[in-house]
């Protein structure tokens, strides 16, 4: 942003050049051309406020216009709501696998319950033997009550399966809270591609009041020309001026009528409706990249 200062520097390094070119032109020469002539009005026009930020808002609309444009923002929600959609199915697609993940490290759970049962019913019955056995004075070689071997065979099996289930119980639990992540963010987007759509409406609709009150200033101005013309006429007359009506003289002075009121500042029934019908076209949205942003769209 060039300052007051920094226009007033620019100022008068140009005139100091314009002087130094002056000094050098010789007798006869025609004076600066026509560019040397516009620099030098464009430098001396800096020096005012109003040409400074004309000039920033000139620059600031060549940049937007030299960035490529982005897909419409239609575009830009149909492919947010496509997006979720596919995070919504592989959400759902995690969920049943991990559901049934659970389900099965239960059965696996069970199962590696009921043969370490059985190992420890066994192990306990042969205890019971052996000390019996020693009791009476034997040897302590004794038979084991069942084929223990088998038992302890199908109790690793079982911790095995298990340890298998947990694993992919717990993977799948990560997946699906990553699913869950990645939706989130989809999500995200499709609000994003909605305010950016609402947001576009916004814009256009603000251009074109901007118009529309660009041209009722001209109105006003060429009405207050009417009112001079009128003004000649009558004085022509002798009588003077007549009393005009009010509507004429409310025209000429918008601020007669006060500012409207706006519903951001002021709570009445057609704003709160206002408000209900962005309101019901953003949710809208959200639900159906086709939903319409106005009645009557297509």
């Amino acid at each position: 942003m060039t300052t007051h200062n920094e226009a007033l520097s620019d100022y008068r390094r140009f005139r100091a050049r314009q002087a130094g070119v002056a000094a050098d032109t010789p007798p006869g020469r025609l004076g600066p051309d026509p560019e040397h002539a516009a620099a030098l009005e464009h430098a001396s026009r800096l020096l005012t406020p109003a040409y400074r930020h004309e000039q920033q808002q000139r620059r600031a609309a060549d940049a937007a216009a030299e960035r490529p444009a982005g897909p419409p923002p239609r575009e830009v929600l149909r492919a947010a709501h496509q997006a979720r959609t596919a995070a919504q199915g592989e959400v759902e697609r995690l969920r049943q696998a991990a559901a049934a993940a659970a389900a099965h490290l239960t059965e696996a759970t069970a199962t590696r319950d009921a043969a370490k049962n059985i190992v420890e019913a066994d192990a306990e019955a042969n205890t019971a033997q052996l000390i019996a056995d020693l009791t009476a004075g034997g040897s302590g070689r004794v038979e084991v009550a069942s084929a223990g071997g088998a038992e302890r065979v199908a109790l690793a099996e079982a911790e095995h399966q298990v340890e298998i289930a947990a694993r992919a119980s717990d993977k799948l639990g990560a997946d699906l809270a990553a699913a869950q992540q990645r939706l989130s963010t989809a999500e995200t987007k499709v609000s994003s591609a909605v305010s950016a759509m609402l947001l576009n409406v916004a814009q256009a609709e603000a251009e074109a009041i901007l118009r529309a009150a660009d041209d009722l200033d001209s109105r006003r101005a060429d009405l207050d020309a009417l009112g001079v013309v009128i003004t000649a006429q009558q004085r022509r007359t002798g009588a003077g001026r007549q009393p005009w009506p009010a509507s004429i003289i409310t025209a000429l002075q918008p601020e007669l009528r006060g500012s409207p009121r706006l519903p951001s500042k002021f709570a009445t029934p057609a704003g709160a409706e206002m408000g209900r019908r962005w309101s019901a076209i953003a949710a809208a949205l959200l639900v159906d990249a086709e939903a319409p942003l106005a009645a009557g769209e297509s």
